[in-house]
């Protein structure tokens, strides 16, 4: 059975990121979540390390504010007795632009330790980016001196396997071998697609006793800031696959209406109106998507400027010999896969927009087209009412009219001139009675015959168009 490998002096630092801003809730505006990394940082990694410093830390409101500052005012340090050991470590807390950026270092001094027993930096799995819940991830650094210099990458997948409790499998995630300061550096990334289920780890070994007289403030400023720009990189990346998939499901949903649609036409207005709001609605969350994919598309470039920028001082700094792939491929990687996928489903969801603003212009002018049908039909309706109105009104009148009249040439009717049947014997001339009355009648009369005639012409008029139609 093979002894446990030994290291020295390890140094362990979390390098934790969490974005300090959202954009929907204003320019420049606090996240609802602000504050839960450092929440996280004490309920969590603080309880399970068992820190005192780690547990109470606070940020004053006034420092929140505060942007590249030590939030804390300065870099707290501590340090904690164990059984055969002492641990010490520092926080530094800060804000980056529009991000928090928490730097945990935990360290042993002349101290040789199995490197199984790495996971008292790391107990419960409290320093992971889905323990401390953060938006944009976060990166481990291991540095160590062998306690025996031969196989360096093996020793390299021990610290993995004893940072995370043998809970991954290193050849599963291990992705290159770099060199930086003369001493080798070994990368180990499971490439999740959700930043706080992603594991990015770097074992730096030393080789060179050179090595740590490097690692100086600057350069850990300068790394820093060049971690926060990778975060920020795949953060973006992350949040366009998942507009880019919106955007394919509304398409699809489209798609399905059309069908449904051309397979039973609507001719409802109601409907109409209702699959035409549908559409709309989903053409507004179509190009909501397809603003957010070129909003992420502008922050990896962006952010992809800023890392060049910060691995330009890296390199400033390097040794001869040295070769910190790690650091540089990700520039290959970013081109080639994050910005050149998003550029792609850019191209593919704008191909789709005039899918839906042809749809909604169909259904729009189906909609105009129906609307004057039914404005049409209610014309005639109207139409077919004041006509038959009017025939109402002057039946009811003409009776009125009729009653008043005879009313009126009642009084015509006396006792020494009687109303006559014309078959009477005694009646010899019209009565004045009878005249009045006719003289009036006839008139309305022939108004009615003229307003029925008016009334049926309108009738068959309708019937002819119908008959047309049909």
């Amino acid at each position: 059975m093979n002894e446990p490998r030994q290291i020295k002096n390890p140094i362990f630092s979390l390098y934790a990121f969490h974005l300090r801003n959202d954009a929907d809730e204003g320019w420049q505006k606090e996240a609802k979540n602000a504050q839960l990394i450092w929440e996280n940082l004490r309920n969590k990694a603080g309880t399970s390390l068992g820190i005192a410093e780690l547990k109470d830390f606070q940020i004053a409101d006034k420092n929140l504010q505060l942007t590249t500052e030590n939030l804390l005012g300065k870099t707290r340090r501590f340090s904690k007795e164990q059984a055969d050991r002492e641990l010490h470590g520092s926080l530094a807390a800060k804000r980056i632009q529009d991000a928090y950026s928490a730097n945990l270092t935990l360290y042993y001094q002349d101290t040789t330790i199995p490197a199984s027993e790495l996971h008292q930096f790391n107990p419960h799995n409290c320093l992971s980016g889905e323990s401390l819940g953060v938006s944009l991830g976060v990166t481990w650094l291991l540095y160590a001196v062998p306690a025996v210099y031969d196989d360096y990458r093996q020793l390299a997948d021990d610290c993995v396997l004893g940072l995370t409790a043998n809970k991954i499998t290193p050849a599963d995630i291990y992705v290159n071998e770099s060199e930086l300061f003369g001493s080798p550096m070994y990368e180990y990334d499971n490439r999740a697609s959700d930043p706080t289920q992603r594991y990015h780890i770097i074992i730096w070994l030393q080789r060179q006793p050179e090595t740590f007289d490097l690692l100086t403030a600057e350069f850990d400023f300068y790394l820093e800031n060049l971690l926060l720009y990778r975060h920020k990189i795949l953060f973006p990346y992350f949040r366009a696959q998942k507009w880019y998939a919106r955007g394919q499901e509304l398409a699809g949903d489209l798609d399905k209406e059309l069908a449904n649609f051309s397979q039973n036409p609507v001719k409802d207005l109601k409907e109409l109106k209702n699959l035409l709001v549908g559409v709309r609605d989903k053409g507004f969350e179509y190009n909501k998507c397809l603003r957010y994919l070129q909003e992420c598309e502008n922050t990896v470039k962006i952010n992809r400027y800023n890392y060049k920028l910060a691995l330009a001082e890296i390199r400033k700094r390097q040794v001869e010999g040295d070769n910190p792939q790690w650091l540089t491929s990700f520039l290959d990687l970013c081109d080639n896969k994050y910005i050149g996928q998003i550029q792609g489903d850019l191209n593919y969801l704008r191909a789709g927009q005039n899918l839906f603003q042809n749809a909604i212009d169909t259904i729009r002018g189906m909609v105009e087209i129906e609307q004057v049908e039914v404005e049409k039909h209610g014309q005639q309706q109207e139409k077919k009412r004041d006509t038959e109105l009017n025939i109402t009104i002057a039946t009811v009148g003409g009776a009125i009219g009729l009653g008043g009249i005879v009313a009126t040439s009642y009084a015509l009717i006396k006792p020494e001139d009687p109303l006559l049947m014309p078959w009477h014997k005694d009646a010899t001339t019209i009565h004045p009675f009878t005249k009045s009355v006719l003289s009036s009648v006839i008139p309305l009369v022939l108004v009615g015959i003229y307003l029925f005639r008016r009334w049926r012409k309108n009738r068959d008029g309708k019937n002819t168009q119908n008959t047309k139609k049909d």
